[in-house]
């Protein structure tokens, strides 16, 4: 088995993040050095709540209508219906005793995960640092990325 598992999270859909958290959580919890990089709007999954992106400009504005607010607020995939397919999934996960994503989120934190975050959705998106949770080590460039994820046994894109 590999010592080390690489994993891009490239979306903010609940149902994605789920799977994602879930094989991060079963790699750690095996012994398993696990570093996510939050990229394009996977950055949504690590903004601290109350976050208000200061993007310059009309479009910037544009974008933070828009964009997901945290990791508690994360739309689903497909049949959003404007908040009600997750609204649904998230009830449906309760009543399963799945997880959220925020408690996802912690037990991998818990368990040494390393959150690293992407630097060009954050200029795209107007984000700072401060306006990303605490548990992540960096924000980086794709060169130094690479070089993390070229040192990982398993490399996995969601």
């Amino acid at each position: 088995m590999g010592n080390r598992l690489s994993l891009v999270i490239s979306t903010d859909h609940l149902d994605k993040v789920c799977s994602a958290f879930t094989i991060t959580n079963a790699a750690a919890a095996s012994g398993i050095e696990v570093s996510i990089l939050f990229t394009c709007w996977g950055i949504n999954v690590i903004k601290r709540k109350g976050a208000r992106p200061r993007g310059e400009g009309f479009l910037a504005g544009v974008m933070n209508i828009f964009s997901t607010r945290g990791p508690d607020r994360l739309p689903v995939s497909r049949f959003n219906f404007l908040g009600l397919g997750s609204w649904m999934m998230r009830r449906r996960m309760k009543a399963k005793g799945i997880q959220s994503i925020p408690e996802m989120m912690a037990d991998a934190a818990d368990l040494g995960v390393h959150y690293i975050a992407c630097d060009n959705p954050m200029a795209i998106m107007g984000l700072r640092r401060e306006d990303l949770i605490d548990e992540v080590e960096a924000v980086v460039g794709a060169t130094s990325y690479v070089q993390e994820a070229s040192e990982a046994d398993i490399t996995l894109f969601v």
